[in-house]
């Protein structure tokens, strides 16, 4: 039902714009038109760094330089009948910001065409910051040895995470630190504790002697 409606771009495979036009004739059961394509190698898993007219640009790792991951800003152009989806389906609201269930026959529409992993999204979704899962397509006369990262086409974009966060780490790293400071406060609270005033009883001799 939703559709990412991406400008072509000159490719030698080309582009053209997948529109939603036809999808009041086709209810419920919107054709995903994969043929002549194959899937291409394992899913790509990255960090939406934004989503325009010229592609979908992730944040991948790429391999690992010493002990530390690497990462290249990707830019993935969709398939012609390419789809996004929602891993899980968010909380469904009305206009007062109250959740509310949604109807058999929406979550019928929503996890059409048959065979499309999640549910239906939209192109507004891929927010920078989401964990993005891409399956990736080839064109079928282009054997896997000689495709080129130009001729792959996305055939679905699953959103995995909407907490912008999450891929970052910065709410964990915020968290920590309070407690570095909580561990800090510690031994400054052992201290009265160990107040040497407990000699005191050494002044008795001292009544004593008096």
């Amino acid at each position: 039902m939703f559709a990412w409606r991406i400008a072509a771009v000159a490719l030698a495979a080309g582009l053209a714009v997948f529109s939603a036009a036809g999808d009041d004739k086709k209810s419920g059961e919107p054709k995903a038109d994969f043929t002549g394509w194959l899937k291409h190698g394992k899913p790509v898993v990255g960090v939406v760094e934004k989503s325009d007219d010229k592609g979908l640009f992730l944040k991948v790792m790429t391999g690992v330089s010493g002990n530390r991951p690497r990462y290249e800003q990707l830019q993935f152009m969709l398939h012609d009948a390419g789809l996004v989806r929602w891993k899980k389906l968010p909380a469904k609201t009305d206009d007062k910001g109250k959740r509310s269930p949604y109807t058999s026959e929406e979550l019928a529409d929503l996890k059409s065409p048959r065979g499309a992993p999640g549910f239906a999204a939209d192109t507004d979704d891929l927010q920078p910051g989401y964990l993005v899962e891409l399956t990736l397509v080839r064109p079928k006369e282009i054997p896997a040895s000689k495709v080129v990262f130009q001729d792959l086409r996305v055939q679905y974009a699953v959103i995995l995470t909407e907490d912008k966060s999450a891929s970052a780490g910065g709410k964990k790293d915020d968290e920590k630190k309070p407690e570095k400071k909580s561990n800090e406060k510690k031994p400054d609270e052992k201290k009265p504790e160990k107040k040497p005033d407990d000699k005191k009883p050494e002044k008795k001799p001292d009544d004593k002697n008096g």
